[in-house]
């Protein structure tokens, strides 16, 4: 995919053609079932003058009318249906990097798209996610100094000393990851 695939109007190809796909569909059987219709029913009204190219004109421009228009209408919805997908594409980029550990990325989407109330949960759930962290972040450090003040006093063994280190290797190594300041281990 590009590097701005926002820019394309087919962001999710499956999902926006399918709509083009419907209405011309939708034209296609419009016009079948009036050509149907004609013939089926038309010699009981028009008579004799059932290939007039009169009628068939107008029939043909009917129908021509009718695929026109179905064609006109799947490419607004396509086009309409880029504000869902635009949209869901720039939501799963911002969740892979939340995954990937980044809470730092702000959602912000087009004003027109759809979405906007997930993209908003979703960035109350980021500045939630970075309190949690900067709080535990600001946790170890109190436990890294609260256990050097105890290795001071001579109230923390060598094995105590080990088995918090223990305890607190594997938030040091999540935090370290992510580019977050953390006690070291003494």
């Amino acid at each position: 995919m590009p590097e701005h695939p926002r820019r394309l109007i087919l962001v999710d190809r499956r999902f926006q053609l399918q709509y083009l796909y419907i209405w011309l569909w939708v034209g296609v059987l419009m016009v079948l079932l009036a050509i149907g219709f004609y013939f089926a029913f038309a010699r009981d009204l028009v008579g004799d003058r059932l290939r007039d190219p009169a009628i068939i004109r107008l029939l043909s421009g009917m129908s021509g009318f009718l695929v026109l228009f179905s064609l006109l209408m799947g490419l607004l919805s396509v086009v309409l249906s880029h504000r869902v997908a635009g949209a869901a594409w720039r939501l799963q980029q911002i969740l892979t990097k939340l995954v990937e550990g980044d809470i730092e990325q702000h959602i912000v989407l087009r004003p027109n798209d759809y979405l906007q109330p997930v993209a908003a949960k979703l960035n109350d759930l980021q500045e939630k996610l970075r309190r949690s962290e900067q709080s535990i972040v600001s946790t170890l450090a109190k436990v890294e100094e609260f256990k050097l003040k105890l290795a001071r006093e001579g109230h923390l063994s060598d094995a105590d000393r080990v088995q918090f280190d223990e305890l607190l290797h594997p938030l040091r190594v999540s935090f370290a990851r992510r580019g977050e300041p953390v006690a070291e281990e003494k």
